[in-house]
C-alpha cells in the first residue's frame, strides 16, 4: 500500500505519545509501560516508512542527495526541538495548575510537543508517493485482515 500511509498513520500515533506523560504520578506509573509499547510500534513503522519513502518518491537521478537532505532535516529538527524543549522547561515554573491538577514543567513541554507533532503529522498528509494508497485504504486493509493471520497477503506475498 506504500510507505506514505504508514508514515502518516505512525506520525499521528507518535504525536499522541507525549500526552501519555501527563498521566503518571509517583504511585501510578503504568502509563509509562503503555508509552514504551506504543512508542516501539509507532517509531518502528515511522522509521521503516522514512527509509522506504525517499526510495519510492524521489527521482532515481540524484536520489542520494534527496535521502541525505531528508536525514539532515530530520536530525536538525530533532536537535533544535530538544534544545528548545530543554530551554522552555528551565523557564517554566516547576509546578503549574491546569484543570485543577498540578503539572510539572516537563509535562507542559510534553503537551506542547504533542501539538507540534500533530502539526507535523498533518503536514505529512501532503506528501506525494506515486502508486501509494491512502491512509484510509491502509486502515481498511488492516481492519479487514484483523484476526486472519493465515490469509495470503496478495501480490507482494512471498508465500508459495
Amino acid at each position: 500500500l506504500g510507505a506514505r500511509p504508514v508514515l502518516v498513520s505512525c506520525a499521528f500515533g507518535i504525536a499522541a505519545l507525549p500526552l501519555i506523560w501527563l498521566f503518571p504520578t509517583p504511585t501510578f506509573l503504568w502509563p509509562l509501560a503503555a508509552d514504551a509499547l506504543f512508542a516501539g510500534f509507532f517509531w518502528g513503522g515511522h522509521n521503516l516508512a522514512m527509509f522506504v519513502l525517499p526510495l519510492t518518491a524521489t527521482p532515481r537521478q540524484g536520489r542520494p542527495h534527496y535521502v541525505a537532505a531528508i536525514a539532515t532535516a530530520g536530525g536538525a529538527a530533532f536537535g533544535l526541538a530538544t534544545i528548545a524543549g530543554g530551554a522552555l522547561a528551565q523557564r517554566l515554573p516547576a509546578v503549574t495548575m491546569a484543570a485543577g491538577r498540578p503539572l510539572q514543567s516537563l509535562q507542559i513541554v510534553f503537551a506542547l510537543s504533542a501539538l507540534a507533532r500533530f502539526a507535523a503529522a498533518f503536514a505529512g498528509l501532503r506528501i506525494h508517493e506515486p502508486a501509494a494508497a491512502g491512509v484510509t485504504a491502509l486502515w481498511s486493509e488492516v481492519l479487514r485482515r484483523k484476526g486472519r493471520p493465515g490469509e495470503p497477503e496478495g501480490p507482494r506475498s512471498f508465500a508459495a
